[in-house]
């Protein structure tokens, strides 16, 4: 698998006095792109009607690169000079290579397991041109999977699990390219961030009844090396947002979910995420806790002659952040389709948020030398309309049964 995306950004900032005078004019043009190989080798060997060996090699390179030059007019006019102690290129070449054993066995009767572990191998080499010394990190994870399951009467089902997990900081965390479009906020990534390493244990519970099934999840999470993003002010009064390795996350709670047929035609699922969040730092002597949630829910009507109808919308919770919190908000959407030629087709329309323009919220930050709000308006309503064609066919033999999922990288805020 190979993969490339472009990840070029760039600002004009002009700067008026009370006489709605420009007085100073600032441009930005970052170039960047992201590349991503994988190769990923998988066996898997049956020992038996209920037992088996699978074993497995990867090996993943990335490469990122960002061209940045910041360029400005002090007088107010079109004359821009270049700033050389604010342009840089930025070279970040990452590869991983891991390999893996799992061994499962599932009877129907007693207990099933899933044994399993993986080693890691990561190599970073990160180049700037000019500036910073060039810099390289080599370093090796066990990642360990252990999981029992046990299937009850009455189609209940019992599991109890402990894994592990890396996530690996991408461009969005790394790019040490500033955005200072707003003189007061600048906002840029950190090359020398570390992987986040979570444990998590989990309970699981679930039962079907009829047409209703629910599920239950007791867990604890905690991740080292978390990376946040932390606030700083200075004496001018100008906020520089920076992403660092200073906490520790910890989460414990429940997950409950249930899904079921009101009617032949209309079915609705649903989930509730509830957990306490802890954030503690011992360099930086901060600690920040709260509840936390989430709401899903999900429900489709099957109106007959291919018509069917969708409604989607889920609320997040406020989010404790290391030296404040992040507002909760909501979104929703709706969409209708329609089967068309033979039901080889199907020809959707949807609409995002009908009855609000924005989603708004607030978030609050808290430092030594400082207290911020900041109201945030997006703009998510919005309609799309989706075709779809189906040719060909494809037994179920021939569907790959591993796909290659590179699900190592943290998801960026």
């Amino acid at each position: 698998m190979y993969s490339f995306e472009g990840e070029d950004s760039d600002y004009w900032s002009n700067l008026l006095n009370r006489s709605n005078t420009i007085y100073y004019r600032e441009k930005s043009l970052n170039t960047g792109n992201n590349q991503e190989g994988t190769f990923q080798l998988d066996f898997a060997n049956p020992l038996d009607s209920i037992s088996k060996l699978e074993i497995g090699a990867k090996g993943i390179l990335r490469q990122i690169k960002s061209d940045y030059r910041i360029s400005s007019a002090v007088d107010g006019s079109d004359r821009f000079t270049e700033i050389p102690s604010l342009a840089n290129v930025f070279d970040y070449g990452q590869q991983v290579v891991s390999g893996y054993m799992v061994y499962s066995r599932n009877p129907k009767k007693g207990w099933g397991v899933n044994l399993g572990a993986r080693y890691e191998y990561t190599m970073i080499q990160a180049n700037f041109l000019n500036g910073s010394a060039a810099f390289s990190n080599n370093y090796g994870n066990v990642i360990p999977n252990i999981s029992l399951s046990r299937s009850l009467k009455k189609d209940q089902q019992i599991r109890l699990s402990y894994t592990q997990r890396i996530q690996r900081p991408q461009y969005f965390y790394l790019n040490p390219y500033v955005d200072q479009a707003d003189s007061k906020n600048r906002y840029g990534g950190n090359p020398y961030l570390k992987p986040e390493l979570t444990h998590s244990i989990e309970a699981n519970y679930s039962i079907s009844i009829k047409q209703t099934s629910l599920n239950a999840s007791f867990f604890l999470r905690q991740t080292n090396n978390a990376i946040e993003n932390v606030s700083t002010v200075d004496n001018q009064g100008v906020q520089t947002f920076k992403f660092q390795n200073v906490a520790q996350n910890s989460a414990y709670g429940v997950n409950l979910s249930a899904n079921t047929k009101l009617t032949k035609q209309w079915s609705v699922n649903g989930s509730l995420n509830l957990f306490y969040n802890v954030l503690e730092s011992a360099e930086l002597k901060t600690r920040n806790a709260d509840w936390m949630y989430r709401l899903n829910l999900n429900s489709s009507v099957d109106f007959g002659k291919g018509i069917k109808a969708q409604f989607f919308g889920f609320y997040n919770s406020d989010r404790v952040g290391l030296q404040g919190s992040f507002g909760g908000f909501g979104f929703y959407n709706v969409v209708v389709q329609k089967e068309v030629l033979k039901k080889k087709g199907t020809i959707g329309f949807g609409y995002d948020n009908p009855f609000n323009k924005t989603i708004g919220w607030a978030n609050t930050f808290t430092g030594p030398n400082f207290n911020q709000v900041t109201d945030v308006a997006m703009y998510r309503r919005g309609w799309r309309i989706n075709l779809k064609y189906e040719f060909g066919k494809m037994s179920g033999g021939q569907r790959q049964k591993k796909r290659i999922s590179n699900d190592d990288k943290k998801a960026s805020e």
